[in-house]
């Protein structure tokens, strides 16, 4: 049979006990009724500080004492250097009845400078070296350093530090989407390649639809500058080395985007040389080996995983009714099958969804307060945790997605599950401190 943290602590703590009254540093024991024996005394009931104090002192225990000591201290949190604190607290009667009053809110500006260190600043190059480890233990490492906030006010969940995203996102309506829907899918049929990436999506949609499409100039205007950007995102803005073909292909974008150009100046014959040159050098890159060695991993995984994220937040986001934003539709379990289709184009693995749909929950638990959210989110987190690949790929993958997080003026790395962590906790420490800072204080109304 397993045995739980709390059990083993226990275990240990009368262990070390037994040694220490053992050792003969303990000179006498008395109780209310007088000596007695060592063998007598429950040491699961006595002070473990109480009794190396009384080691200090001169070597004499008072029993009722200790016991008296370990009560009290169970009403307080065990601390640590780092900061962190927990109750070691089994039966909840010791800590009395839950508060029965709703915490008021905290008129503080809001601020982005969240503190991660309580007595000294955290140096960003150590949490950058504990969080893309590769170690599981790093989880735990992490939230070790997040000491409580200042409390703000309607405190919002920080975001990921994903690298920026260009691309501009614009609400389409509800007959466009239909006719995008349309348009994709005789571009999937027409498709002979066996993988499709998310450049090809673009140039297929700048090939089959026309201004005609929309009901006016500036919808296609939008559309077309959005499908651009994000050709640019992907071919141009996700190398870190730029070549003449890659300034070749941002001059091609550029036309795409002068709609004045594009549509008045140039022929059709020259419209499609600008999207087949640009096909090319898509094609070429996406020949490219992918870094770590995944089935199916393509060039486009690692070079544009923020664009790819964010795209799969949506899609995840799909799962929330519109109505009730707090719940989730019957079909949920038939979504999230239908968006694994997309893991491919967009480089998830298991572990990332799984860790990015805990984001999503918890989002979204953020924004409405709807508390079974909070427990799906639960739920995900246990499946993130002892998720590890054998070969070490996925693992090397998923730290190779680094998101930046500012903190106290400065900004730490941390790949994509630690920085989910990271976030939920700055979000739950500031809620905890505006809790109990207002929570000790008397309340007339109560």
């Amino acid at each position: 049979m397993e045995i739980s943290p709390l059990q083993q602590y226990r275990h240990d703590r009368r262990k070390l006990l037994d040694f220490i009254l053992s050792s003969g540093l303990i000179k006498e024991v008395r109780t209310p009724s007088g000596p007695v024996d060592l063998s007598d005394v429950d040491l699961d009931t006595l002070s473990a500080d109480y009794v190396l104090e009384c080691i200090r002192s001169g070597g004499v225990l008072d029993v009722s004492e200790a016991t008296k000591k370990y009560h009290d201290e169970l009403g307080h949190p065990i601390n640590f250097p780092l900061g962190c604190s927990y109750f070691l607290i089994s039966d909840p009667d010791f800590s009395g009845s839950p508060p029965r009053r709703i915490p008021p809110q905290v008129k503080v500006k809001l601020t982005t400078n969240y503190r991660s260190c309580s007595s000294s600043e955290l140096d960003p190059l150590v949490v950058e070296k504990i969080a893309i480890s590769g170690d599981e233990d790093g989880v735990r490492h992490t939230a070790a350093t997040v000491a409580p906030l200042k409390p703000v006010e309607n405190a919002n969940i920080p975001s990921l530090g994903l690298p920026t995203l260009n691309t501009v996102s614009h609400a389409i309506s509800e007959a466009m989407d239909a006719c995008i829907r349309q348009r994709l899918m005789q571009f999937v049929s027409r498709t002979t390649c066996g993988q499709i990436d998310a450049p090809q999506i673009s140039l297929g949609l700048l090939n089959c639809i026309v201004k005609s499409d929309f009901h006016n100039d500036k919808s296609y205007m939008q559309w077309k500058k959005r499908q651009a950007n994000i050709l640019e995102e992907l071919l141009y803005c996700s190398s870190t080395f730029k070549t003449a073909e890659h300034m070749n292909i941002r001059s091609s974008l550029s036309k795409i985007r002068n709609t004045e150009e594009w549509e008045m100046r140039m022929s059709p014959s020259e419209r499609t040389d600008v999207l087949l040159a640009i096909r090319r050098f898509s094609s070429k890159l996406s020949s490219l080996s992918g870094e770590f060695g995944i089935q199916g991993e393509t060039y486009y995984w690692t070079r544009s995983y923020h664009l790819n994220i964010k795209l799969y937040e949506k899609l995840l986001s799909c799962v929330f009714d519109i109505l009730e934003e707090g719940q989730l539709i019957e079909e949920a379990d038939e979504i999230l099958m239908l968006i694994k289709l997309t893991w491919s184009t967009l480089g998830i693995t298991q572990k990332m969804h799984d860790i990015l749909y805990v984001w999503v929950l918890f989002r979204q638990f953020v924004e409405t307060d709807e508390e079974m959210l909070l427990e799906y989110a639960i739920l995900e987190v246990r499946k993130v945790l002892p998720n590890k690949d054998a070969e070490g790929k996925e693992e090397a993958y998923m730290n190779n997605l680094v998101c930046s997080i500012g903190t106290n003026g400065s900004k730490i790395k941390l790949s994509l599950v630690y920085a989910v962590f990271f976030s939920m906790s700055i979000w739950c420490d500031s809620k905890l401190q505006d809790y109990h800072l207002h929570f000790s204080k008397v309340n007339s109304s109560s």
